[in-house]
C-alpha cells in the first residue's frame, strides 16, 4: 500500500518518509521509498490571447503566448478562452504514454503546439477541458507538479488495520514513539422528518449495517485537497461524492458506498444472501451470475450491490444525482473473502472487508463522510439508519510462564503488561497472568501466541537477549524416504541439471484434454489455479519455454513435487522426480558435442540413482512402449512390476501447444519421470579399498534380438562367476554382419580377487559365463 507523507501527516508527526521506512522496519514491515517523477517535459505556462471559432466546426483558432512567441494552436476543448492562463506544451514536448508534440495540420489550419488537459498530463481526471492555470505564472514557466513523498509498505494478509492512513499512523506513532492525533469526527444530527426509507437485514453475512439518506446533494468536481489524496493513491476523481467514499476507505480503512436513492424504487434497502443463478450487473459493467448464500444488497427484491465487494452499476452516482443514501456496513470476513474469491473480484472494499474492519468505525466514517458532503455538496441529512450490533471481542489470558517457554526469555510482569498495552487495553495482571483485550481493530488477535509475538515485536527483536540452545544428537536423523529424495536431487543437480519449483495448481485449459479426471479447486486462488496438477509436465514446459525464447536452448531443468489424480474412488498424490532436456550435451566442450538424446536422458537418470550417496540397485527387468499425454515414443522401465521410470520425446503437437518454437531446438525435447519411492535399495556393504587391479575381458555374443539387456546382465551375474566386479554394455550391433533375428552385444568385464588374477582364471570364468547364458536364452560367442 502507498502511503503519502503529507496525508499521513494528519495522524502522527514525522520530518518525511526516511523516517516513515525506518519505523515501519523497526514493526516488522517491509517499506521502501517510492520516488516519483514528472512523466512529461516541454510543458510551459502560456496565456490565450486570442480564441476564434472555426466556422462549422467545434474547433477554435487560439493565439497562445509563451513569453518568448505567438503560437497559433487550434483547440477543440469547450472550455478555451481568451486571457486564460493554461498548460502549453510546445513542439518538441513529450506528454505521457511516449506522445511527442508536433507541428501539424488539423482541418486546413497549422497548430503550433498543444494546450493540454489534466488527463494528458497525468495529473487529474479532467479530460473534457482544458487545465486552466489558478495562478499568474510567468509566461514561460516550465511546469512541475509536487509529488508528495511515498512510501510502499507491504501489508500481510493477517493486518487488514494497516490497510489506511491511520491504521499505519498507529504503528509508527508507537514504535517511533510519537503522539497519535486521532481523528475528531463529531455525530452529525438528523434535520428532516422521517423519510419513509427502511433497511432491512436478513443476511447472516452484514451484523452490523447503518446508512445515511441525504437530500438536495450536488454533485460537482471534488475541491483540490481530496483530489489530490484520490490522485496519490493512483486513483482518478470522479465527483465529489464518490471521491470522498474512496478516501476514507483509504483513510480510515472502512469501505462506503453512495447509492442514487431516486434508483431505489421501492424505498426498501434490503441486506440477505443471493439465490442460486441470480444475476447482477456491477459498476464494471460486467454481469455477474451469483451462487446461492452470497451477500446482496437489494432494492426490495432487486439485487443493487454485492455486498462488501462492489456496487451495481443500476444505482450508481451520477452527475444528475441529487439524493444519495450513503452506505456503512460490517460484513463477516470470511463470506466476503468467499465472494471475492468466487467471481474473480479483487476490489479495494473487498480487500479489506476479507481481513476485517474495525467495527467500530462503521458508525465513525460513516459521520465523516456525511460531514464532507454537507461540507463539499451541500445537502440535507434526511434519516440515519442503524441495523445489527457491532461484534464484540473476548479477552485473552496470556500467562508469563507461557511467554517464557516460547521466547526462552523471562521478561517480568510490568515490563509484559507495557509492552501488551499497544495490542489492546490490559484489564487485569494477576500473579503470572495478564487478561488483555484486544483493541476492536486488532482483527489478527485471538490467542494467546498473537499476543506473545505482539509482546516481542513491542520489545524489538533485538531487545531479547541471546540464548543458544543445547545441542542434541539426533538418533535418526531424516526418515529414509526424505533423504533418499534429497540425494537424488542433489545427483541431478551435480550432473548439470537444474532444479526448478512450480506451483502444484494450474489451469485446466493448460491441460488439453489429455487428463478427463482432473481434481478441481473449488475456490481457487486465480483461473489459472483451478485444478490440481496430474502432471509436471506442464509446469516444466512453461520453464522450458521461457528460458528457450530468451535464447537459452540448452536447457536441463527438474522438479520434486508432487501430482495429484482422481481414483474416481478416492484422490491420490504421488511424489516424483520430473524433468525435461534439450540442447547439446556438453555446449561448452573445446570437441563437436552430441546432441540430447533419449539414451542421455536414461544414463543420467541412472547416473543419479546409482551414485554413490544413493546407492539404488537399477536393475531393469522390463521395458516397454506406452501412450503418455504430449510424448511419442514414450517407454516405461519397471522392476519386480513396479514402474522406476518413464521418458518420451516431446510432440510438434506439444511443442506447438505450449508455444515452444521448434526452429530455436538444436534436439528434441526429452521428458522423464522418476517414480524415486519404487527404487530398489542396493544392500550397503563396507568394503576395503582394492589392493590389487582389476583384469579387464571383452566377450561378444550373438542372442535372440527380443532377449532384454536386464536379462543378460542379470544371468551375467547369476552365473556364479568368481571375482567378477562389474560388467558393462559396450556395443549393441543389428547388420549384415549378424542373421536376422538376432543381434551382436558386446561386455566389458571386470574381474578382481584378492590376489591378482592370471589368464587361466579369468578365462574360466568366461566359460562359466558363456554357458550360462547359452543354457539360459540359445546365446552363442561371436567370432566375426
Amino acid at each position: 500500500m502507498l502511503i503519502p507523507v503529507k496525508w499521513l501527516r494528519d495522524f502522527v508527526d514525522v520530518s518525511g518518509a526516511a523516517e516513515v521506512k525506518d519505523i515501519l522496519l523497526k514493526a516488522g514491515f517491509e517499506a521502501e521509498l517510492v520516488f516519483s517523477k514528472e512523466k512529461f517535459n516541454g510543458v510551459v505556462a502560456a496565456q490565450v490571447l486570442k480564441a476564434a471559432p472555426i466556422p462549422g466546426t467545434h474547433l477554435k483558432s487560439c493565439l497562445v503566448s509563451d513569453g518568448k512567441e505567438l503560437c497559433s494552436v487550434i483547440c477543440g476543448a469547450p472550455n478555451v478562452d481568451k486571457g486564460q492562463f493554461v498548460a502549453f506544451a510546445r513542439v518538441g514536448a513529450e506528454l505521457p504514454g511516449g506522445i511527442k508534440i508536433s507541428k501539424r495540420k488539423i482541418q486546413g489550419n497549422v497548430s503550433c503546439g498543444m494546450i493540454v488537459s489534466e488527463r494528458e498530463l497525468g495529473v487529474g481526471d479532467g479530460a473534457s477541458g482544458i487545465m486552466v492555470l489558478k495562478e499568474e505564472l510567468p509566461l514561460g514557466t516550465p511546469l512541475s507538479f509536487q509529488k508528495d513523498e511515498m512510501v510502499e509498505v507491504e501489508i500481510t494478509p493477517d493486518r487488514g488495520d494497516c490497510l489506511s492512513i491511520l491504521g499505519i499512523a498507529r504503528e509508527v506513532s508507537f514504535f517511533g514513539g510519537k503522539e497519535l492525533k486521532k481523528p475528531v469526527i463529531e455525530n452529525i444530527a438528523e434535520e428532516g422528518a422521517h423519510s419513509g426509507f427502511r433497511v432491512e437485514r436478513v443476511s447472516g453475512s452484514c451484523p452490523f449495517y447503518t446508512g445515511c439518506l441525504i437530500e438536495g446533494v450536488k454533485i460537482a468536481p471534488s475541491p483540490d485537497w481530496i483530489k489530490n489524496r484520490i490522485l496519490s493513491m493512483g486513483l482518478n476523481p470522479q465527483n465529489n461524492v464518490v471521491d470522498i467514499t474512496n478516501m476514507i476507505l483509504f483513510e480510515l480503512g472502512q469501505p462506503l458506498h453512495a447509492f442514487d436513492a431516486d434508483k431505489i424504487k421501492s424505498g426498501i434497502i434490503k441486506i440477505s444472501d443471493a439465490a442460486e443463478g441470480e444475476k447482477i450487473t456491477l459498476l464494471d459493467a460486467k454481469e455477474r451470475a451469483l451462487k446461492e448464500g452470497l451477500c446482496l444488497i437489494r432494492d426490495g427484491d432487486r439485487p443493487i450491490a454485492l455486498g462488501g465487494v462492489m456496487g451495481g452499476a443500476e444505482t450508481g452516482v451520477s452527475n444528475i444525482t441529487t439524493r444519495v443514501f450513503l452506505e456503512s456496513a460490517y460484513f463477516e470476513p470470511g463470506a466476503i473473502y468467499r465472494s471475492a474469491r468466487y467471481l474473480g473480484i479483487n476490489s479495494p472494499s473487498s480487500m479489506r472487508f476479507s481481513r476485517g474492519v474495525d467495527p467500530l468505525m462503521v458508525k465513525k466514517a460513516l459521520m465523516r463522510a456525511v460531514a464532507l458532503i454537507k461540507e463539499t455538496a451541500s445537502g440535507c441529512v434526511k434519516e440515519f439508519f442503524h441495523e445489527g450490533r457491532v461484534p464484540g471481542k473476548q479477552p485473552i489470558t496470556v500467562r508469563r510462564e507461557y511467554v517464557r517457554s516460547l521466547l526462552g526469555v523471562d521478561i517480568p510482569s510490568d515490563d509484559l503488561a507495557k509492552s501488551l498495552a499497544f495490542a489492546g487495553d490490559v484489564q487485569s495482571t494477576d500473579g503470572g497472568t495478564i487478561k488483555i483485550l484486544p483493541y476492536s481493530w486488532r482483527n489478527d488477535l485471538s490467542i494467546e501466541e498473537d499476543m506473545v509475538e505482539e509482546a516481542v515485536r513491542s520489545i524489538g527483536y533485538d531487545g531479547i537477549p541471546p540464548k543458544y540452545p543445547a545441542l542434541r544428537r539426533m538418533p535418526y536423523g531424516l526418515p529414509d524416504p526424505v533423504r533418499d529424495r534429497e540425494k537424488l536431487m542433489s545427483a541431478f543437480t551435480a550432473s548439470g541439471f537444474s532444479e526448478v519449483i512450480t506451483p502444484d495448481m494450474i489451469s485446466e485449459s493448460r491441460l488439453f484434454q489429455n487428463f478427463p479426471e482432473v481434481i478441481k479447486i473449488k475456490n481457487p486462488v486465480s483461473a489459472d489455479m483451478g485444478v490440481a496438477r496430474p502432471t509436471l509436465f506442464v509446469n516444466l514446459a512453461d520453464v522450458a519455454r521461457h528460458n528457450i525464447s530468451r535464447g537459452i536452448t540448452d536447457v536441463r531443468i527438474f522438479e520434486c513435487g508432487s501430482v495429484f489424480k482422481n481414483d474416481s474412488a478416492k484422490y491420490i498424490e504421488e511424489e516424483m522426480i520430473a524433468g525435461m532436456a534439450t540442447g547439446l550435451v556438453a555446449p561448452l566442450s573445446h570437441y563437436k558435442s552430441a546432441p540430447v538424446d533419449f539414451f542421455y536422458v536414461k544414463g543420467a537418470i541412472e547416473g543419479a540413482a546409482e551414485s554413490p550417496p544413493v546407492g539404488a540397485a537399477m536393475r531393469v527387468s522390463v521395458s516397454e512402449r506406452i501412450n503418455a499425454p504430449f510424448l511419442e515414443n514414450a517407454v516405461l522401465f519397471k522392476e519386480g512390476g513396479k514402474p522406476l521410470f518413464m521418458i518420451g520425446e516431446v510432440t510438434d503437437k506439444a511443442l506447438n501447444s505450449f508455444d515452444i518454437k521448434k526452429d530455436f531446438l538444436t534436439s528434441p525435447i526429452i521428458y522423464f519421470e522418476l517414480y524415486f519411492k519404487n527404487l530398489p535399495s542396493a544392500a550397503k556393504k563396507y568394503s576395503a579399498p582394492p589392493t590389487v587391479p582389476a583384469s579387464m575381458r571383452d566377450l561378444s555374443i550373438l542372442i535372440k534380438d527380443d532377449v532384454s539387456f536386464a536379462d543378460v546382465e542379470k544371468k551375467i551375474f547369476e552365473s556364479g562367476a568368481l571375482n567378477l566386479e562389474k560388467a558393462v554394455l559396450i556395443d549393441l550391433y543389428r547388420g549384415a554382419q549378424v542373421e536376422d533375428g538376432k543381434k551382436s552385444m558386446s561386455f566389458r568385464l571386470f574381474f578382481r580377487g584378492k590376489e591378482t588374477l592370471i589368464h587361466s582364471d579369468i578365462d574360466a570364468q568366461l566359460a562359466r559365463i558363456l554357458k550360462a547364458l547359452g543354457d539360459a536364452f540359445g546365446a552363442e560367442l561371436r567370432k566375426k
